[in-house]
C-alpha cells in the first residue's frame, strides 16, 4: 500500500484480559505496521466529562501510559483515543450533544484528556446518532472541537456502514469539513441476529457504503475502508443445507479467547483451521470466503479477500484501510 495511505488499527484494550495465546497486551503491538493506532474505549458521563471506563486496566495497570509509549518504538505513528463504542450506547451522547453547556464541557474535557496523556488526537465512535436532532448536534460538537483544539490535533470518527443510516444519522458534507478522516465500519452486514447465513463484509455491501458516502459529500481521500479481523458464525438448522443464505437457528460456537457466541477472531479461526477440518469455499461475486464444519457456518476474511479490499480502496482513491481490531489478529505469529 502506498505510504500516502493510512493504515489505521483499533486496539480493544479488553484483549489484555483474554487467556493464553488470545491475550494481547500493548507490548505485543508492532507500531511500525500502522500510521495510526486508536485506543478503545473511553466514555463520558451524563454531564459531558470524559470518563475512564476501566480504571484497573487503563490507569492502575498502565494501559494508557503503555499505549503512549508505543511512540518509543515508532515516533512517526499517530496515537488516538476513541470515545464511545457499542457498550456505551447512543442515548447518553444524544443528551450531551443536545446541550450547549454539556457539549462545551465535553469539548474541553476531550482536549484536556488528549493533552494530559499525550495522544495525537481523538476518535468519536458514537453508535449511533438516532434522534432527529442528533445529526445537527453531532456537527456542532465536531465544529466546536475543531475550533477549540490546538493545531495538529487529529479528529476522526468511526461511522456505520448501513446505507439507510447515512441519511438519518450523518451530515456527511459537514463531517467531511471537520474530520481529518472517517473510519467506515464496513462489516457486520450480516450476523447471527439473522435467521440465515450471510457474509460479514461482502464486496457489494461495502461498495454500496463507499459510493453512498462519496455521493453525500465525503472526499474519497478521507474515507478509510474498514476490514474486519474476525468472522461471523451461525449454527445451521440443517448441516446438509450449508450455502450462503441457508437457514440457521442461532449463533455459532464461541471462541476460546473472545468467548462470544457468533464471533471468532482471526486468531481463533486460524487455530480452528489447524485443529479441525473445515470445508472452505469462495464466493466469487462477493470476493470473500466462508467455511463449514458440521453445523457450524463461518463468514470471514482471509489474505486473498483482504488483498481484494486493498486493491479496491486503491482503485477508488480512498484514504486507506482500518482494522477492527488489531488484537483479533494472529499478532504473535503462533498459530
Amino acid at each position: 500500500m502506498s505510504s500516502a495511505k493510512k493504515i489505521v488499527g483499533y486496539y480493544g484494550s479488553w484483549a489484555t484480559y483474554r487467556n493464553g495465546n488470545g491475550q494481547v497486551k500493548i507490548d505485543n503491538i508492532n507500531p511500525s505496521l500502522y500510521t495510526h493506532i486508536i485506543y478503545s474505549f473511553i466514555g463520558a458521563d451524563v454531564e459531558g466529562n470524559v470518563q475512564v471506563l476501566d480504571q484497573n486496566n487503563d490507569i492502575t495497570n498502565g494501559g494508557l501510559r503503555n499505549f503512549i509509549n508505543l511512540k518509543m518504538k515508532n515516533p512517526e505513528v499517530k496515537l488516538l483515543v476513541a470515545m464511545g463504542g457499542w457498550n456505551e450506547g447512543s442515548e447518553k451522547y444524544s443528551q450531551i450533544m443536545s446541550s450547549k453547556c454539556k457539549r462545551s464541557r465535553l469539548v474541553g474535557s476531550v482536549i484536556n484528556f488528549v493533552r494530559t496523556w499525550g495522544f495525537d488526537g481523538f476518535d468519536l465512535d458514537w453508535e449511533y446518532p438516532k434522534q432527529r436532532s442528533d445529526k445537527e448536534n453531532y456537527i456542532l460538537f465536531l465544529k466546536e472541537l475543531r475550533e477549540s483544539s490546538p493545531r495538529g490535533f487529529i479528529i476522526s470518527a468511526a461511522v456505520g456502514a448501513d446505507v439507510s443510516l447515512i441519511s438519518t444519522a450523518y451530515d456527511v458534507k459537514n463531517m467531511n469539513k471537520y474530520l481529518d478522516f472517517i473510519n467506515l465500519m464496513t462489516y457486520d452486514y450480516h450476523g447471527s441476529w439473522e435467521a440465515v447465513t450471510g457474509h460479514n463484509a461482502p464486496f457489494s455491501c461495502y461498495d454500496a457504503t463507499v459510493n453512498n458516502w462519496i455521493a453525500n459529500g465525503a472526499s474519497p481521500s478521507k474515507l478509510i475502508l474498514g476490514i474486519p479481523v474476525y468472522g461471523r458464525t451461525w449454527s445451521l438448522s440443517n448441516p446438509n443445507s450449508n450455502a450462503v443464505g441457508s437457514p440457521a437457528n442461532g449463533p455459532g460456537m464461541a471462541g476460546p479467547y473472545s468467548k462470544e457466541s457468533g464471533v471468532l477472531t482471526y486468531l481463533e479461526i486460524c487455530e480452528e483451521f489447524k485443529a479441525h477440518h473445515w470445508e472452505k469455499c469462495w464466493c466469487v461475486g462477493e470476493n470473500v470466503p466462508y467455511a463449514v464444519r458440521g453445523n457450524q457456518w463461518l463468514s470471514y476474511d482471509n489474505e486473498i479477500s483482504v488483498e481484494s479490499k486493498v486493491k479496491y480502496l486503491k482503485n477508488k482513491n480512498l484514504g486507506g484501510a482500518m482494522l477492527w481490531s488489531l488484537d483479533g489478529d494472529d499478532i504473535k505469529g503462533k498459530s
